[in-house]
This record gives C-alpha cells, structure tokens and sequence, in this order.
C-alpha cells in the first residue's frame, strides 16, 4: 500500500499540492484525472522521490522509498532512452540499474515476458536514432517495467504514440492488471482509463476534489445521457436550454448537455426540432463526459 499523509509542494509562489491525503491499495488501477497544471505528474515525482516535498510523509508498504525502490516501474511521458546505445542495450542498461545484483554475463532478456510479448527480436540492435517515434515510445515502456516490478506508475505513455502502439501498450498493461500488479496511471484518454482502471481521484487546486470507481463518479454526476449538438444559431439553442433549466457547456462548436432522463437520438432530434440545429448526438455518460462535467460546472 501507498500511504500519503498531508503532502505539500510549491514550486516558487504556486501551490501545486496542498495537504494531500491518499491510500493506494495493493492491486489497485488508480487514475490520476486532472487539467494541465494540476499535479499530477508532480504527485508521481514525489511518489518516486524525484523532486523534493515541501512537507508531508509517503510511504510504500511502510517503509521509505530507497527502501522499496528496485519495486517500482516508472514510464516518463519524455522519451529517456540513450541515443547513442542499441534498443538491446538500453533495455540491459535499465534492468541493471534496478536489479542491482544481475551482472551483465547473466542478462538473458527472452527470460523476460514483456519482450516476447511485444516481440521486437528484428530491432533489438538498432541504434535508438534509428527508431520511428512509436517504437521509441515501446522501448521507453518497456525500459520503465523491464525488471518486473510490482508497482508501476505510468505518465502519459500513450501520448504522441500511433494507434497500433498505443493499442499494444494499453493490451500489456490489461494483462499487468491480470497478474494483480499495483498501478498509477495518468492519461489522457479517457476511453483507455475507463477500461481499466478500478478507481478515479480528480486533482484540482491542490486537492483531492473528487474520488471513486466509475459507478461512484457515475452517481455522484447523476446524469444519463449526454447530448451534443452543433448549430448557428446558438443564441436560440441557449434560450430553449436555460427555460428546460439543462446543464451545459460549449466545446468548440459543439454544445454538450447533460439528461438526466434516458433520451435517445429520436426523442432528442423531436425535443430540438425547432432550434435549427446543425447535428445531434446522444451518448451513454462515460468517464471523458464525466470528467468535463466535473472540471466545467
């Protein structure tokens, strides 16, 4: 378990944390949800003792972190591979570095799952220059988890990665969460987060403003369906909403509002049918809808 108790940071005037309290359980997929700024990334630095609290107390199954640390995976949403080295012995590299007690003669990686999972044999003694931006995002991946620890922390792994990556990337954490590993994960999709995390906290202005599994946040938004309309003449659509007293919000051209009834496409096109509207969905309330109803209202 991860125990963080009244947790601080600031970096010169801003406050990026402030008295954070949180409890990881062993085997838990948490889902680190915030905006841009918020903390995330920086709550993971200090989990792994990168950058320095301001105040507060991490534990890691109640021992300090230098105590534990050969027990944890870190993938950087920065590609932090040396250029210089093959994809082989960068991999080398980075098991050595947390399993201190392997000399470089007993390295054997087809021993490792996750490189016969991936199966990158034909690239393992290409010069990292020598990648496509996605197979430098599976290489850093794989580096981050090579000596099989039992907690990861993943940032933004997906990010800048082409779908057929990305896509094998969110398979092997699904199959990490099979062999009951504990793992914190920030993303930002939220379609990916949905599948597999078993429980959600929101950061924002420091705190913990909201937590829970999917059901839990589905409940406490309280809403069914979400509507999302586009049209030019916004000015009528805002009239009709605000005498039905719906909640919404505008994303770009699109306004998205919120039902709490069970609305589907017939029943919306018939309740808007005089607001000229451009085009309309309706969708079932998921985690990326949920998440902009609790960051927009």
């Amino acid at each position: 378990m991860i125990t963080i108790k009244n947790l601080s940071k600031s970096y010169e005037n801003i406050t990026v944390l402030k008295d954070l309290n949180l409890e990881i359980r062993d085997r838990e997929i948490l889902g680190i949800l915030g905006r841009n700024g918020s903390g995330k990334s920086t709550l993971i630095h200090l989990i792994l003792n990168l950058i320095k609290k301001d105040s507060g107390k991490i534990e890691i199954d109640e021992k300090a972190f230098e105590e534990i640390k050969g027990c944890i995976g870190y993938v950087p949403q920065e590609i932090s591979l040396y250029t210089n080295l093959s994809v082989k012995r960068n991999i080398e590299f980075f098991l050595r570095t947390y399993k201190t007690n392997i000399s470089k003669k007993d390295v054997n990686l087809k021993n490792y799952n996750i490189i016969n999972y991936f199966k990158i044999e034909k690239i393992m003694h290409y010069k990292i220059t020598k990648l496509s931006g996605g197979q430098k995002g599976l290489i850093n991946f794989i580096c981050g988890i090579i000596h099989e620890p039992k907690i990861l922390l993943l940032d933004e792994v997906s990010t800048g990665l082409d779908v057929e990556t990305s896509n094998k990337i969110t398979g092997y954490i699904r199959k990490l969460k099979e062999e009951q590993k504990t793992i914190i994960i920030i993303s930002h999709n939220l379609n990916e987060l949905e599948k597999i995390c078993s429980r959600f906290i929101l950061l924002e202005n420091g705190k913990i403003k909201i937590g829970g599994n999917f059901e839990q946040l589905k409940d406490k938004v309280n809403y069914k369906k979400v509507i999302i309309i586009k049209t030019d003449y916004e000015n009528i659509l805002v009239k009709k909403l605000n005498s039905k007293k719906l909640e919404f919000f505008r994303q770009d051209k699109y306004f998205i509002i919120y039902s709490k009834e069970e609305i589907n496409l017939e029943k919306g096109i018939k309740f808007f049918k005089n607001e000229k509207i451009k085009s309309l969905e309706v969708l079932d309330l998921n985690l990326e809808y949920i998440y902009l109803y609790l960051t927009n209202f």
